[in-house]
C-alpha cells in the first residue's frame, strides 16, 4: 500500500501503527508492505498440522480479514491525500454504543 499526504496521516493495520506522518509538512510518501509469506507456521503448534502463511509485524494470516484505520488531518492551505492499494475495500460505519 502506498500513501502520500501533505499533512498528518496515521495508518493502523490490525490495530498496530503502520505509518505515522504526524504534523504539518510538505508532501511525503511511504509504502507499507504487507508480506504474508514472511513466516510459515503450523496451524496448530501442538501437532504436525499443515502450515499457514503468516506476517509477524501485523499478525496477519493468509486469507484473513483485518481492519485498516486511516486518520487524516488537513492543516490548511490545500490538501493532498493519495492511497494506492490492491486490497479489496469493504467500508464499515462507526456507530456510537
Amino acid at each position: 500500500m502506498k500513501f502520500n499526504a501533505d499533512d498528518s496521516i496515521w495508518v493502523f493495520i490490525n490495530y498496530k501503527l503502520a505509518l505515522d506522518f504526524g504534523g504539518a509538512h510538505s508532501d511525503a510518501s511511504s509504502d507499507v508492505e504487507l508480506v504474508i509469506d514472511s513466516v510459515d507456521r503450523p496451524i496448530n503448534p501442538t501437532d504436525n498440522s499443515p502450515t499457514m502463511k503468516y506476517n509477524e509485524e501485523f499478525n496477519l494470516v493468509e486469507g484473513g480479514f483485518y481492519p485498516i484505520h486511516i486518520f487524516f488531518a488537513e492543516r490548511g492551505g490545500g490538501s493532498v491525500l493519495n492511497i494506492n492499494t490492491p486490497l479489496i475495500y469493504s467500508p464499515s460505519i462507526c456507530k456510537p454504543k
